[in-house]
């Protein structure tokens, strides 16, 4: 009885040592992120308008558009371009991948709270270093593809009222009695 238990430990150790073994050992390079509030955009005027009305309704203040940023094929296409090691190699040359965006999707993982407006970010490999590098390449083009979007909206809604503004003077010297506002 004695002998049959013993032997039964052993053949499930040496199993999960086996397993153990032929594992491949992940690791994985995490950040939160949430939005800053920014108070140049509510002292603009665009606080209220921002929210509700771009973007299909979610707005550029909403961390929800850094989760639709970080599911688009020209952010993972890009990502997979940064260089990971000396000598300035891509992680797309660095995995040899056929289809480096279906490799950017496997191994970068996020979690979105909207409770707390936040995004959890996970990029995992099995070297620790290139983890930690290609973790940092998305924090970088994700701070510049938020940039760019929330930057070239503000340039157009101000270009839009330079034009109102201009039609708003144009109308008033046109029709000088009519009560418009110059």
């Amino acid at each position: 009885m004695w002998k049959r238990c013993s032997l039964t430990i052993c053949l499930f150790l040496l199993t999960a040592v086996i397993i153990w073994l032929a594992l491949p050992e992940k690791y994985m390079a995490t950040a939160k992120i949430s939005d800053e509030y920014d108070e140049t955009i509510l002292s603009m005027g665009y606080g209220s308008f921002l929210p509700e009305n771009v973007n299909g309704g979610y707005g550029l203040r909403s961390i929800e558009v850094y989760c639709r940023i970080l599911e688009s094929d020209e952010f993972r296409r890009d990502l997979s371009e940064l260089a990971v090691l000396p000598g300035g190699v891509s992680y797309a040359s660095y995995i040899s991948a056929k289809d480096p965006i279906y490799s950017i999707e496997k191994h970068l993982d996020y979690n979105l709270s909207t409770m707390s407006q936040t995004v959890v970010l996970g990029f995992w490999d099995r070297n620790p270093e290139v983890a930690g590098i290609m973790m940092n390449n998305v924090l970088k083009l994700l701070k510049q593809r938020v940039i760019e979007k929330r930057y070239g909206y503000l340039v157009s809604l101000t270009e839009t009222a330079k034009i109102l503004r201009v039609r708003g003077k144009a109308m008033a010297e046109a029709c000088p009695n009519s009560g418009a506002m110059a």
